[in-house]
């Protein structure tokens, strides 16, 4: 019997995966979660073929070790702002500098998403000196660390978050924030103006001993996942790329 392919990926990219052993024609175990968690996962021995990472940075460091191939860009996704149901405006800039405004992004470090996240605050002090530190300074990790709670079954984590009060505000993925639009229409979504938009980039590396694996990445690639992937608010690999991706 064929061995099933041992897909680790952002969780990010959950939906756009499912069924996808289906279109590969081959098992694929699929495990989703924080990058930077699976990335350490793997570098302590988990068995592995391929990485799909939210960022470049993660599949590089795996290539660097003499774990990995030569990552390559699998798509690109951008980063917006969720508002709780009633929370009027529509400046994301003026929004994150509110004190009194509860931040929620993901754990840095363990996850690209807080990693962006960070950015756009960063650029945020571009705007207004000094506001995107006091916004860091105050933001709450509330995912991509182990141990945290977890939405119940059948519900997005970010309309779970915001619904249930933790946040006020969330900066995660598009992709993420239409889910979560999906699961509780009350929550508002904006985009970030350009002064602060952060773009984020995905790539995949594949097992260097997982000849098999750079089919599955082949197929990533490929017209048809390229589509799937747009169609749960991706951009395709081909996209022009914008200001990097964290380390």
């Amino acid at each position: 019997m064929t061995e099933p392919l041992r897909l680790h990926a952002a969780g990010s990219l959950a939906r756009a995966f499912a069924r996808l052993d289906r279109a590969a024609g081959r098992r694929i175990e699929a495990a989703f979660g924080a990058s930077g968690l699976l990335r350490t996962a793997i570098e302590r021995g988990r068995a592995w073929d391929l990485f799909a990472s939210a960022d470049t940075g993660h599949p590089a460091r795996l290539h660097r070790a003499g774990l990995g191939r030569l990552p390559r860009v699998l798509c690109h996704n951008e980063m917006c702002l969720i508002l709780r149901s009633g929370l009027s405006g529509d400046d994301a800039a003026a929004l994150l500098q509110r004190p009194d405004l509860r931040l929620g992004i993901s754990t840095p470090g363990n996850d690209p998403s807080g990693d962006y996240a960070l950015r756009v605050l960063e650029r945020l002090d571009d705007i207004a000196p000094g506001a995107g530190a006091a916004a860091r300074a105050r933001a709450l990790c509330l995912t991509g660390a182990p141990g945290l709670p977890g939405p119940p079954a059948g519900r997005s984590t970010y309309a779970w978050l915001m619904t249930s009060g933790a946040a006020d505000l969330f900066l995660t993925y598009r992709t993420n924030a239409v889910v979560a639009q999906g699961d509780s229409p009350s929550l508002r979504v904006l985009e970030l103006p350009e002064a602060l938009s952060v773009r984020a980039t995905y790539a995949l590396t594949v097992c260097k001993d997982a000849a098999a694996a750079g089919l599955l990445a082949d197929h990533l690639l490929s017209p048809e996942i390229q589509a799937r992937l747009s169609e749960h608010g991706f951009q395709p690999a081909a996209a022009p790329q914008a200001q990097g991706s964290p380390a």
